[in-house]
């Protein structure tokens, strides 16, 4: 299966295409808040480099957050369009399980940036999320690090990891191959952004 993968969930863009288990291509843009100007031309760009065409994608994967309001509505806005008009499904991914399908780490706490002072956090055990997402302060923060390892995309955890278009591919080829559940529980026809702060822009 052919996809195509996309991310703006923060201040960068990046898009990804992905055959089966490999990446063909991966681009990103690292002028930050261009997201909006330079994503329809960054999939452009993608097509013509591998002379892929829009009618050869069997589905697209989006990351739905959490992230930033204004990245995620970029992302997710070009999503739904390209797949209403190519008329194939999209799949949603999250964030929290593309970093916990990444690592290999049993347990894990991931953080992510969720504005001043202020961080998404859930923990993983095998993977598998183990708690709900949840909003901590930095002062939280520096007492969940002494129980669990830690990982995100803030300098504070122990391994910093960076969301992209690549990481998207990635983890969207493991749930379509690896898993034992119907495909159709993850496929979608309109995605919604995972906003658990509103007003984070």
């Amino acid at each position: 299966m052919l996809g195509l993968a996309l991310d703006t969930s923060y201040l960068l863009a990046s898009v990804a295409i992905v055959k089966n288990a490999k990446v063909l291509y991966f681009d990103l843009n690292d002028n930050k808040n261009e997201q909006a100007e330079s994503l329809n031309l960054m999939i452009e760009k993608a097509n013509a480099t591998t002379k892929i065409s829009f009618k050869d994608y069997n589905y697209i994967a989006i990351t739905t957050g959490p992230g930033r309001f204004t990245g995620m509505r970029v992302g997710i806005t070009a999503a739904n369009a390209l797949g209403f008009i190519l008329k194939i499904p999209l799949l949603p991914v999250s964030n929290f399980d593309i970093i916990a399908f990444s690592l290999n780490i049993k347990k894990l706490g991931i953080v992510l940036e969720a504005g001043i002072d202020k961080f998404y956090f859930q923990e993983f055990n095998n993977k598998k999320s183990i708690s709900e997402i949840t909003i901590i302060t930095l002062d939280e923060l520096h007492k969940i690090k002494k129980r669990i390892y830690l990982a995100g995309n803030i300098d504070e955890v122990d391994t910093k990891f960076i969301i992209n278009a690549e990481n998207v591919a990635k983890f969207a080829n493991h749930k379509l191959n690896y898993t034992t559940n119907n495909l159709t529980n993850f496929m979608s026809n309109y995605v919604k952004p995972q906003y658990i702060i509103n007003n984070y822009k």
